[in-house]
């Protein structure tokens, strides 16, 4: 099976950190930009499946650095991860755009093996022996 690679792109260490061992213990290799230039610049230069944002950041914030992924990759799935009430993120018409989903801080594993899943990034051990 193919390892999956994240890029996770947070301004407070230790949510950075928490996120990156959340992912390592699923298999899932992890890359790590601490605000929204970093991202874009990186995105650039690497493949990755996914990536994990922080929405407020300093330099450049989230919303604004997945827009420019979103130019960069088109198809590449963007998880708004934020502190402040999600509604605050969600469009008139019901979209989370440019985010493909939005977490709540705090996170957990269960809440990013089901974002990884969403994003059809995850299989069930069956699916996996069936590769």
């Amino acid at each position: 099976m193919k390892k999956r690679w994240a890029l996770v792109v947070d301004d407070d260490e230790d949510s950075l950190l928490l996120l990156k061992r959340f992912l390592e213990s699923m298999n899932v290799g992890v890359h790590v930009a601490q605000n929204g230039i970093e991202a874009v610049e990186f995105t650039g230069l690497m493949n990755v499946d996914i990536v994990f944002m922080d929405i407020n950041m300093p330099i450049l914030d989230g919303v604004r650095a997945s827009k420019k992924l979103k130019e960069i990759r088109e198809d590449l799935p963007i998880i708004g991860v934020t502190g402040e009430p999600l509604p605050l993120y969600i469009q008139a018409d019901g979209s989370t755009e440019p985010f493909d989903q939005l977490l709540a801080k705090p996170i957990n594993d269960e809440v990013i093996s089901q974002a990884l899943w969403n994003q059809e990034l995850l299989w069930s051990d069956e699916e996996e022996l069936a590769c």
